[in-house]
């Protein structure tokens, strides 16, 4: 598989994209591990102890086991005896732009996506003195090992479900799209001219109208796809709705979503791979149409993460520009 450290970004192109050198970064996913983690992150409250005690009833006493990967909320495995439940505490702070973080809508996913094997079975949702929580079962199995094709038909499956009610709508098309662009970066301080450069030819790109609404995701990074042996099954569900399934692609193949939640990003081979294996080649042509926009947006994303403290710097701007650059060649030749 392909890495591609920090240190080895050098965008440049027509548009004069240079990134700034880094010094390189280690290889691997950027979760730390639980020594680097607040303590206080790691224990449950005592009162989100006996909230839970209410739902997960059992002669065997639970053992609370806290879970990585969770960047936005608190998780824990809970076991007793032969079953094991996941708890999810959220921070409802924590939501942004393109990432709201609502435990009512990931609730109401399980409810309807469990039956059909696309995600985890719910147990509870409810608030608790330290905040909302969900309690779904916990799936044995890996994250950030789903191949790239069973993802694909993954998310296919879910933009085929059926629709989810009382789910929140995105609007769809290029002009939504740049509308979010702009809207993140009238919060950032910082206004880099390659962005806004970049912003200028990609508003010179025909116009992509809107499209049916389907249920997505929202959010199929690496780390929430966890691989078992019957296939992947997508957790994370606080953000679902009914939009453009585009969507769902353009976070796989953002390369800042990459290496923020895989460690590294996907090679021109493997993001071909990852495309081919959907199987919807209208889509796809779709997709290819609005990348340079999706690009352009989760540049301006990675931006604002980098001045909010979210990430270390504005390494992953550099990323989705340089693919925006790329995108916008392909859609102008």
């Amino acid at each position: 598989m392909k890495r591609n450290h920090a240190s080895e970004v050098r965008p440049s192109g027509k548009l004069g994209l240079h990134a700034p050198k880094r010094s390189p970064k280690p290889s691997g996913p950027t979760v730390k591990g639980l020594c680097a983690m607040p303590s206080s992150r790691l224990v449950p409250p005592l009162s989100l102890v006996t909230a839970v005690a209410t739902y997960l009833t059992g002669e065997a006493e639970p053992t609370w086991t806290p879970l990585l990967g969770g960047r936005t909320n608190r998780l824990w495995r809970v076991r007793q005896g032969a079953r094991a439940s996941v708890v999810k505490l959220y921070d409802p702070s924590s939501a942004t732009l393109l990432f709201p973080n609502d435990p009512e809508a990931e609730f109401a996913a399980l409810s309807h996506l469990a039956p059909r094997g696309l995600a985890p079975e719910p147990v509870a949702q409810f608030d608790s003195p330290e905040g909302p929580v969900v309690i779904y079962r916990y799936i044995p199995g890996r994250t950030q090992d789903a191949a790239l094709q069973d993802l694909a038909r993954l998310l296919s499956r879910v933009h085929r479900a059926d629709p989810m009610p009382r789910c929140r709508s995105l609007p769809s098309g290029s002009a939504a799209v740049i509308a979010q662009t702009d809207a993140i970066l009238a919060q950032c301080r910082g206004r880099p001219s390659p962005l806004h450069n970049l912003r200028r030819a990609v508003l010179a790109l025909p116009e992509i109208g809107s499209t049916r609404s389907r249920l997505i995701h929202g959010d199929p990074v690496a780390t929430n796809v966890v691989a078992t042996p019957t296939g992947p099954v997508l957790i994370d569900w606080q953000c679902p709705a009914m939009g453009d399934p585009c969507e769902d692609l353009a976070i796989v193949l953002s390369p800042s979503m990459q290496e923020s939640y895989r460690g590294e990003m996907l090679s021109e081979a493997e993001a071909a791979e990852f495309l081919t294996s959907y199987p919807d080649a209208a889509l796809i042509k779709r997709y290819q149409q609005l990348a340079p926009h999706y690009h352009l947006r989760m540049a301006a994303y990675a931006l604002w993460c980098a001045e909010t403290g979210r990430s270390p710097d504005d390494t992953g701007m550099w990323h989705d520009l340089r693919a925006a650059e790329s995108a916008l060649s392909s859609a102008q030749a």
